[in-house]
C-alpha cells in the first residue's frame, strides 16, 4: 500500500492550521484513509502495487471492464462536529491498470524558489548515490519543459541537463534537446512566467521498474531544506487524441501523467512532447496486456 499522497496531504492541513491559529494542527488531520474537516476529494489518495503469482491472474485483473469501469469499494469518511465525528460511508470506484503503463513519478511539496537545476542535481545525486557506488556512467537527468518557466528568450528553451559523473560531483551543462539512454526528464507541474516551479514536477523514466526504483530512493528526499512527496500519480492514464500543441495524432496515445496544455511548453520540437517517445499506442497496450514481460 502505498500512502505518501495521504501524508502530503496531512502536512499541508497542518500547515493550514498552524498559520491559521499558530498551534500544531493535529485536529484537522486524520488517520489513514481517511479526511476530517472537509468534503470527500474526488478521487482516494492512496493506491496499490499488486504482484501476482501466475501471468492469467494479472491478465484477469487488468482486463478492459475493470480498467475502464473500475471495481467499487467502500471508504469511510469522518468529519469534525462540535459533537464528535460523524462518519460517511462512500463508494469508490477503483480503477486497476498494467503497472508497465505507469512510468511518470509525481514530486510534490517542492520549495517554488527552486531553479530547475537544483531539483534535478538533488534527484541525480539521490539516485547516483543509492546505485552502485562505483558506477562509471553516472547518472544524467535532463530539463524537456523549460518553456514553462519563462526564463528563456522568446521562441527559444533552456537546454539544460545536470550529470553526477563516476565520482559523484555533479555538473551542469547546455546539452541538445533530445535526450538519450535511459534519461529521466522533468516538466513542471504549473506554467509560472518569471521563475518558480508551482511546488511540483514529473519525472519520467524508461520502464516501471526504474520508476519504482526511484520513488523508493526519492520520497521524503531533502530538496532546498524540505522533505519532498515522491509517488506514482493516483489517477489511470490518459489516452490523448491529440499533442501538447493541440495537433491531431496520427494515433491515440496513452500517457501516464500528461501535463495540462496550458504547462506543456515543449517548443516547436515535436520530439520533447513526451506523448511522441513515451505514449503507449492501442497496439502496443494490446500486445503488453497478452506478453509475460
Amino acid at each position: 500500500m502505498c500512502n505518501e499522497w495521504l501524508d502530503w496531504q496531512d502536512r499541508l492541513a497542518r500547515r493550514s492550521a498552524d498559520s491559521a491559529v499558530g498551534t500544531p494542527g493535529e485536529e484537522a488531520v486524520g488517520g489513514k484513509g481517511r479526511v476530517i474537516g472537509a468534503a470527500p476529494p474526488p478521487f482516494t489518495l492512496p493506491y496499490a502495487i499488486v504482484e501476482f503469482e501466475e501471468v492469467e491472474g494479472r491478465q484477469n485483473a487488468t482486463r478492459n471492464a475493470p480498467r475502464l469501469f473500475g471495481i467499487l469499494m467502500r471508504e469511510v469518511i469522518l468529519h469534525k462536529r462540535k459533537s464528535g465525528f460523524l462518519e460517511k460511508i462512500v463508494g469508490r470506484p477503483t480503477f486497476p491498470q498494467d503497472a508497465r503503463v505507469k512510468r511518470s513519478l509525481l514530486v510534490r511539496d517542492l520549495r517554488w524558489s527552486l531553479e530547475p537545476w537544483q531539483v534535478l542535481e538533488a534527484c541525480s545525486q539521490a539516485l547516483f548515490a543509492a546505485s552502485a557506488g562505483g558506477d562509471e556512467v553516472g547518472c544524467r537527468m535532463s530539463l524537456s519543459n523549460s518553456g514553462a518557466f519563462g526564463v528563456c528568450g522568446a521562441g527559444k528553451l533552456l537546454s539544460l541537463a545536470v550529470e553526477v559523473s563516476g565520482d559523484g560531483d555533479s555538473s551542469i551543462s547546455q546539452v541538445p534537446h533530445r535526450s538519450e539512454g535511459t534519461s529521466a526528464t522533468i516538466s513542471s507541474a504549473a506554467p509560472w512566467e518569471r521563475g518558480g516551479n508551482g511546488g511540483a514536477a514529473v519525472l519520467r523514466f524508461e520502464t516501471f521498474e526504474d520508476a519504482y526504483w526511484a520513488r523508493q530512493v526519492l520520497h521524503n528526499l531533502d530538496v532546498g531544506g524540505r522533505q519532498i512527496y515522491c509517488g506514482f500519480p493516483p489517477w489511470r492514464p490518459a489516452c490523448l487524441p491529440f499533442d501538447s500543441r493541440g495537433q491531431k495524432l496520427p494515433e491515440a496515445m496513452m500517457l501516464d501523467l500528461p501535463v495540462p496544455r496550458a504547462s506543456a511548453r515543449y517548443g516547436p520540437d515535436a520530439h520533447l512532447d513526451p506523448v511522441y517517445h513515451m505514449g503507449i499506442s492501442e497496439e502496443e497496450l494490446s500486445r503488453m496486456s497478452q506478453s509475460d514481460g
